[in-house]
């Protein structure tokens, strides 16, 4: 699972004794605002537990009060590890770091610096708009940016061979088109996209203007936006990340240009800075035709603009003000993020991406303490433990198929905030802030790139700024980053019961993709097949289909309904998640006291499901919705906490439900 952002800190669930100390009551006054003040926990329990932060007037003046925490954008622990990277860098400019560090703050400061040299440096490495850009230059340019990380057709990924599943391959697959513009083109919005796209054209026009286009760029923003609709309605339905084989097939390298046609693929491969590989996955190689005819058909000057954009899209931290988008930018439409973070915010991230040698085992030394290490653990190994329990008590699954899947889930490898890796790339001072950040993102490429046709190694390490967690199945791995193992997800001074609802809860779900429906198809050493008996699979796909039908037709906004199916991959791992953190939670014997909030007793059961439904407390605007819904397999904020929770068999008795109550179920379904 790659968690959502954005979400909301587990709120404090302390209990008052008479021994309360000023900053126990604190967190008490944060809870009180935000749970159980909204409609009773059996109507709707999102609600319930994150009033405040669904109420859009309420989410303004979270967004634009002063002083107020934007629990909404990143949460806590992203703005504390911010807050520590600030603080080493100062302790690196003030020279406690030796020469390593003064060369980082060095790179900090010159992010702040930059100006009209930097300024020039961009220009005069965006594509022309003068319709020169056509056959290899065209091919050459899409290729460069490639070799920086960006993908403004197609992504190249490596990912572990078909053929030899302990080496990795390249794979091309789907562009990303960065601001989620799929959700805005799809017809389901209606009228709304109007106003979107109207707002979006402007955008581009102001980029365009930005980048010294000084005649047509008002055509030309229309070309451009024209275009991404035509490229996003090539997209189709998202494809299953987790599963290399989905939706994918084995090319020749000799063969692409049979599929498309269009592309110089040499002046493409040679800019791209490629391996010289024979094979590669190509997925779905339809995108590739579409792709190819699209462009043949795209005047070149608009394709040159739609190229400028996503230069300086993606160049945004490194750029000044002039180039910045407007406050409130397409973003803010569709997914309810505000403007740029502040621009030090953008240089210190910066600086600990590009010089991650100096900062990152200092920040993952804060990120995890050895009390919060030890919590983290010992909840994973109780999880762990409830889910096998689960799965032997599944006697709907003959005795052959529970064996295959405990042993599969208990070989699943566990990389709990894994250290930073000892050799990271060495970046080069250059002339200019732009071209250096262009020369750190082209030696972070060509290092991902190198791996192509080497060994599977371990995964490694993610940022300490990373608040996320992953299952891999071809390496039955589950990673979870440093941000999660600290607080506000492992905090010590909070009862365990909210480390089971978070933590726990997150563990659940990706040990959940283990034994989905891709999951099950991938055995413990990675290969691909069919590992249960004709019995267990349409036993199995019988318990799928009653939540299929659950999360099918799910209103997330006016004329916005789910896909049951898509809605899937991502719901099951949830519901399993925290059904597994619950069973551990109980099973340890930890336990919580009851107090009041709102003038309501609330038990630790009660508390615990509103510590998890509070991982994701945030103001979700119907575009944001309709964009989640139509853009990812993902459910909206709302109906992902709601769906979890009314699957689980306690959570009607710790609230005291009625059958007529919405959160109730009429059909309950049981999978795990």
């Amino acid at each position: 699972m790659r968690i959502v952002l954005p979400l909301i800190a587990l709120l404090s669930l302390l209990p008052l004794s008479g021994s309360a100390t000023s900053s126990v009551d604190a967190l008490h006054a944060r809870l009180r605002e935000t749970a159980g003040v909204g409609s009773g926990p059996c109507q709707d329990f999102f609600d319930h537990a994150c009033a405040r932060w669904t109420d859009p007037i309420s989410a303004a003046a979270a967004i634009s009060g002063p002083g107020v925490p934007q629990y909404w954008a990143y949460g806590d622990r992203g703005r504390e590890l911010d807050r520590n990277a600030g603080r080493l860098l100062d302790s690196a400019q003030n020279g406690e770091m030796g020469p390593a560090g003064e060369e980082a703050a060095a790179f900090g400061e010159r992010c702040r610096a930059v100006g009209d040299d930097d300024v020039r440096a961009l220009r005069e490495r965006l594509p022309p708009v003068d319709g020169s850009l056509t056959g290899d230059a065209l091919w050459s340019t899409v290729g460069r940016m490639h070799a920086l990380g960006l993908s403004p057709l197609w992504g190249v990924t490596v990912l572990p061979s078909i053929e030899d599943p302990e080496r990795y391959g390249l794979r091309l697959s789907q562009g990303d088109l960065g601001l989620g513009l799929k959700g805005a083109y799809d017809g389901s919005l209606g009228a709304r996209s109007g106003p979107t796209l109207r707002a979006y054209r402007a955008y581009v026009a102001r980029q365009l203007r930005n980048t010294g286009v000084k005649r047509g760029g008002g055509r030309l923003a229309r070309g451009v936006v024209e275009f991404e609709v035509a490229l996003a309605e090539l997209h189709g339905s998202p494809q299953d990340p987790r599963d290399p084989l989905e939706g994918a097939r084995v090319l020749d390298v000799a063969a692409l240009p049979q599929d498309a046609p269009g592309v110089a693929w040499g002046a493409w491969g040679r800019a791209a800075n490629l391996p010289d590989l024979a094979r590669i996955k190509a997925g779905p190689p339809d995108y590739l035709v579409g792709v190819s005819a699209l462009v043949a058909q795209t005047d070149p000057a608009v394709l040159a603009a739609y190229l400028r954009r996503v230069w300086v899209d993606s160049m945004l931290p490194a750029l000044p003000n002039e180039f910045h988008a407007p406050r409130v930018p397409l973003t803010s439409v569709l997914v309810g993020y505000g403007g740029m973070p502040d621009r030090w915010a953008l240089c210190r991230r910066l600086t600990i991406s590009f010089r991650s040698e100096v900062l990152w085992p200092r920040l993952h030394g804060e990120a995890v303490s050895a009390e919060a290490r030890a919590r983290a653990e010992q909840v994973t190994a109780a999880v762990r433990s409830a889910l096998t329990g689960r799965i032997r008590a599944a006697f709907w699954l003959g005795p052959e198929a529970r064996d295959w899947t405990a042993r599969k889930t208990a070989a699943i490898t566990l990389e709990l905030a894994p250290p930073p890796e000892d050799e990271v790339p060495t970046y080069l001072p250059a002339a200019t802030f732009f071209e250096e950040v262009l020369h750190a993102r082209a030696t972070d490429e060509r290092t991902r790139l190198g791996r192509a046709g080497t060994p599977i190694e371990p995964s490694g390490a993610a940022s300490p700024l990373s608040i996320n967690a992953w299952y891999q199945p071809r390496r039955n791995e589950v990673t979870v980053a440093p941000g999660m193992v600290g607080r506000p997800w492992v905090d010590p001074a909070l009862p365990m019961l909210a480390t089971y609802a978070g933590l726990g809860a997150v563990v659940g779900h990706e040990l959940g993709y283990a034994i989905d429906p891709s999951g099950r198809h991938v055995d413990a050493s990675g290969r691909p097949g069919v590992f249960w008996a004709d019995a267990d699979e349409a036993a199995y796909d019988e318990r799928l289909a009653c939540y299929d039908e659950q999360l099918d037709g799910i209103t997330v906004a006016p004329g916005v309904r789910t896909d049951g199916a898509a809605a899937l991959e991502e719901s099951l791992p949830d519901i399993l998640g925290l059904q597994v953190a619950w069973d551990a939670w109980k099973a340890s014997g930890a336990d919580g006291q009851r107090f009041r909030i709102a003038g309501r007793p609330m038990d630790p059961d009660q508390q615990f499901f509103v510590a998890y439904a509070q991982q994701w407390c945030a103001w979700q605007p119907e575009m944001a919705a309709a964009y989640t819904a139509n853009g990812s397999h993902v459910l909206p904020n709302r109906a992902r906490v709601n769906m979890a929770v009314r699957n689980h068999s306690a959570f009607v008795e710790t609230f005291g439900c009625e059958y007529r109550n919405r959160m109730v179920l009429a059909t309950t379904c049981e999978l795990w």
